[in-house]
């Protein structure tokens, strides 16, 4: 039986492990413009758009643009020079940017875009007070480790000719016309959950998810931190306040910031339209295999690394029944749900074809923001 990954595998490899930071597509001077490569994954055309963006010096009074363009189909792609819309105008209205992180929506004057069909949003400097070495807008977005993954939403920079394309995954956010979203709405790059203690005595970290058939789990995917000489790791699966299945992982198969699959022993079967829980805790001093109140300390500890971002856009990046959840003991509905963080904790899936797909082809289960599938 083949192993599907889940829903948010590829936008957590899509997401990759980097730090947020200003991109190399920096713009210091009035003739210079910045593009990201965007493929459209509904049929429903780009109504508004933000980007992440970081500011250097006092830039009230510049004004900026954000235009829509074609792709120029080269293997290293860039705009191709034609506005797209009904009559070339998907170009928004002047705006100003004065401050770090997502811009306000902003509505370009004609929809345009076509499903699958690769296209750039373009922000550049339209009129007023000029960029200059101390007046500088960048492109915000997370370092790559995967750039393979991400090739086609690249980000380049103009100075007369389109240069070398970014590594780095800008942030954005697409509105369509029917109200639904798209894009990378990330403020901050990967970091420590801001509230959660880390795992050890009786705190817990874990993911709260949802799906529409009934599921085997096979496993997790997991972007662990470790310090010091914690206790086993306890990976324990619930179906709401109900223990399914738990197994101890030894501290030494951890490695810090790395993807790790661990298997479970046998698939653990899962119902559908029930708040699913994968709960994260540290052993007892006693053993067992089970959650425990006093395993390690905070100098001896596990700890997940989370992603996070604007909780008006939340349902861009994850399914809205998913979440970051941390607490303590084990009744993971009595824990606290995150809104603003995405984890890198990822269940497997394995494939039940005649529920996730009645063609019987099988396929991954697709969120709305993403597109494609595998297929057997």
């Amino acid at each position: 039986m083949s192993i599907r990954q889940s829903i948010l595998f590829g936008q957590s490899q899509f997401l990759g492990a980097g730090s947020l930071a200003t991109s190399t597509v920096v713009m210091d001077a009035n003739t210079e413009e910045a593009s990201i490569r965007y493929i459209p994954t509904s049929s429903s055309p780009m109504l508004r758009i933000a980007l992440n963006v970081e500011v250097t010096g006092d830039l009230t009074g510049v004004k900026f643009r954000i235009r829509v363009e074609g792709d120029d189909g080269a293997a290293s792609p860039s705009p191709n020079a034609t506005v797209l819309g009904a009559t070339a105008n998907a170009i928004t209205p002047e705006f100003e940017i004065t401050a770090d992180g997502l811009t306000s929506l902003q509505e370009l004057a004609e929809t345009c875009g076509v499903i699958n069909v690769p296209c750039h949003i373009i922000l550049y400097r339209s009129s007023g007070v000029s960029l200059d070495s101390t007046h500088i807008i960048g492109l915000r977005g997370c370092d790559s480790d995967q750039a393979s993954v991400v090739y086609h939403q690249r980000a380049k920079l103009y100075t007369g000719t389109w240069g070398t394309a970014t590594g780095r995954r800008v942030g954005y956010v697409v509105q369509r016309s029917d109200a639904t979203y798209d894009g990378l709405p990330i403020i901050a790059g990967i970091q420590s959950p801001t509230s959660a203690t880390d795992i050890h005595s009786n705190y817990r970290h874990g993911l709260r998810f949802k799906t529409g058939s009934q599921i085997r789990c096979p496993g997790v995917l997991w972007y662990p931190t470790k310090t010091g000489s914690p206790n086993r790791l306890i990976i324990a699966v619930f179906e709401g306040a109900t223990l399914k299945y738990s197994q101890a992982i030894p501290a030494a198969s951890i490695v810090s910031s790395i993807w790790t699959p661990f298997a479970f022993s046998s698939p653990v079967l899962l119902a559908a339209d029930t708040n699913l829980y994968i709960v994260l805790g540290q052993e007892a001093d006693a053993g067992g295999g089970v959650l425990g109140t006093d395993g390690g300390d905070d100098s001896n500890d596990y700890d997940s690394r989370v992603h996070t971002f604007s909780a008006t856009y939340r349902n861009v990046i994850m399914p809205p029944d998913w979440a970051f959840v941390y607490g303590t003991g084990n009744d993971p509905t009595s824990y606290t749900v995150s809104n603003t963080e995405y984890p890198m904790l990822i269940p497997m899936i394995v494939d039940p074809a005649t529920d996730l797909d009645q063609a019987a082809g099988g396929g991954l289960l697709v969120h709305p923001g993403m597109s494609g599938g595998l297929n057997a």
